[in-house]
């Protein structure tokens, strides 16, 4: 059909396209279903609810880590409030070279620890005169004590636990965070007098 053009400019190419689209227009019986509203864009994270969870956990962390340190200075307790991070785990301050003091919470496991982790020669010495009074020590911390100690390995461990604890349920979080000091304080108090005094 070009060849029936004596010239081809811009005025031939209007007229060609507006032939084309009345010819496409007679042809096209339209869409197969009605237009759909354009969706509103997804938030950051939609779709991705491994990533979405992951999020939620760490903002839970930091709030349940904020209401014990809160808990912590309300009652005068002399343990060092954590700093409120979105993790898992928070250290607490300890003078004895190879010993660190630690608690968890754990929303899988449901349970919430206090426990200390003693690291190379001058932690295995704590290790091995913490364990020789096992029994003594649970008495005293008023829970049953979980040792690790693998072959090999640099670290050894003493943990305390609170199993079948739901930590998201804030209405207990005044009687776990109260759980959590008094494993603390024993931990602390069997530090002193067990170690740093018989270092003296």
């Amino acid at each position: 059909q070009l060849g029936q053009y004596d010239r081809w400019d811009e005025e031939q190419m209007l007229e060609r396209g507006r032939r084309l689209a009345e010819l496409a227009a007679q042809i096209w019986i339209g869409p197969a279903r009605e237009p759909q509203p354009a969706e509103t864009p997804a938030p950051v994270g939609a779709g991705r609810p491994e990533r979405a969870a992951e999020i939620g956990r760490h903002a839970f962390r930091q709030r349940y880590w904020s209401a014990f340190g809160d808990f912590l200075r309300r009652n005068g307790s002399s343990i060092t409030a954590p700093e409120p991070k979105p993790d898992y785990w928070r250290p607490f301050p300890c003078d004895i070279i190879g010993v660190s003091v630690w608690a968890t919470v754990n929303i899988r496991r449901q349970e919430i620890t206090a426990g200390l982790t003693m690291r190379g020669p001058k932690g295995q010495a704590v290790f091995d005169r913490l364990k020789q009074e096992e029994g003594a020590l649970e008495q005293e911390l008023g829970a049953e004590i979980n040792w690790t100690a693998e072959p090999g390995r640099y670290e050894r461990y003493l943990t305390l636990a609170l199993p079948q604890t739901d930590p998201t349920a804030e209405t207990t979080w005044p009687q776990q965070h109260a759980w959590l000091r008094d494993r603390l304080d024993g931990l602390y108090r069997c530090l002193q007098t067990r170690i740093q005094e018989a270092a003296v």
